[in-house]
């Protein structure tokens, strides 16, 4: 029961208790506390959640406001123009992402590689009846570099070192084969070094300085200007395409058969020029291309 004194206050509380507070709603869980408002002022009762408004899955946040419960507006509708536009945006991108995804048919060829052009055969023809004494073990090879770029162009070149190694290689095997034949001459009547030294006097040089003299033209310049290029490039299946120069585009009856051994390997193997196959007199297919 309250009553209150002759000053509008409520009466004083005994001596051994202590002040009563003022009079709140305690909060009982999991209801967040309600507070009475003062007197006069409107009332809001402050609505619990019983988790974040952003846990509530689709559930729009409600707010308790004087009057009545207000939901935030729902999301305008897209119009069908909106949509079908949105829709050919995303095919697009579709598309762009599978470009990337699909690898070209050039790829398996970007990088640099090494092939090995054999002239061994070549070579033994040249040296005519006294090729009977070339030996078996006799490899007259070229290395050649390609580099094929991811923007379509291709260049190759003859390895320098590789081309200073085999000329001294060919010219101690015509040395070599020079002997041999002198021997098989003149064996039965002279020994090596008068052979050697008959051979002197007559030519006024020796014999490993009258090998070298027989090959002085043949140089690095004069042989990579006929083993060097650079162009564009196309892949198609098992078709290697080449330019001959950056400023032309590659010439669809032209081209090389390749065969992919491996992500490290592919052999060139046949030539065609005009779709018709060349008879490959120049020696250097099929040709192994090793990846570096």
């Amino acid at each position: 029961m309250n009553e209150q004194n002759g000053y509008g206050y409520p009466p004083q509380q005994p001596q051994n208790q202590p002040p009563q507070q003022p009079q709140y709603a305690q909060p009982q869980a999991p209801v967040q506390p309600q507070y009475a408002q003062p007197q006069g002022q409107p009332q809001y009762a402050q609505q619990p959640y019983a988790q974040p408004p952003y846990q509530q899955g689709m559930n729009q946040p409600q707010y308790q406001m004087p009057g009545g419960v207000m939901t935030q507006p729902a999301p305008k509708k897209k119009s069908k123009a909106g949509i079908i536009i949105g829709a050919i945006a995303g095919f697009l991108v579709l598309v762009v992402i599978v470009a990337f995804l699909v690898p070209s048919p050039e790829k398996k060829f970007y990088g640099t590689w090494k092939g090995t052009v054999d002239y061994t055969e070549q070579v033994k023809d040249r040296f005519g009846d006294v090729a009977q004494y070339v030996d078996d073990s006799f490899r007259f090879e070229f290395e050649i570099d390609f580099t094929f770029n991811n923007d379509k162009t291709y260049s190759y070149s003859l390895n320098e070192e590789s081309f200073n190694t085999n000329k001294q290689v060919l010219v101690n095997e015509f040395t070599s084969v020079l002997e041999k034949s002198l021997r098989a001459t003149l064996g039965d009547y002279y020994t090596d070094t008068q052979i050697a030294e008959y051979f002197e006097s007559y030519y006024g040089k020796t014999i490993a300085e009258y090998s070298a003299e027989a090959f002085k033209d043949l140089t690095y310049e004069s042989i990579n200007e006929s083993m060097s290029g650079e162009g564009n490039f196309k892949v198609t299946d098992d078709k290697l395409f080449l330019s001959k120069g950056k400023e032309y585009q590659v010439d669809e009856t032209a081209y090389d058969v390749f065969v992919q051994k491996s992500a490290n390997e592919i052999v060139l193997t046949e030539e065609y020029e005009n779709n018709v196959k060349t008879s490959n007199t120049d020696g250097i297919l099929p040709l192994t291309l090793i990846k570096q």
